[in-house]
């Protein structure tokens, strides 16, 4: 399946970064991961390695920064995983 065209429809309207680290942090859990990057390239924020990220969609918003902030208003953790592969674009490694 072709992900990129996808980006257009991109618009989790509800979502709420405070409410998701409140609910986590009230079931006793001591920290969330988040997916910013999978391997099909797309970021949860505003990155300058690519254009396929979520504030070139219609949410137009940094999901990872909102919930780093409210992380950070919490004193709660948040682990990150960004996948080094990607397969939207094609890396070339020098030898």
């Amino acid at each position: 399946m072709e992900y990129r065209p996808l980006i257009e429809r991109f618009n989790p309207e509800a979502f709420d970064a405070d409410l998701i680290i409140g609910r986590a942090d009230a079931a006793g859990m001591e920290y969330v991961c988040l997916t910013a990057k999978p391997h099909d390239g797309f970021c949860l924020w505003d990155s300058d390695w690519t254009g396929y990220n979520v504030l070139k969609s219609p949410y137009g918003k940094d999901i990872l920064k909102q919930l780093a902030d409210a992380s950070h208003r919490r004193d709660f953790g948040l682990g990150l995983y960004s996948s080094v592969r990607s397969m939207s674009r094609s890396i070339r490694i020098r030898r």
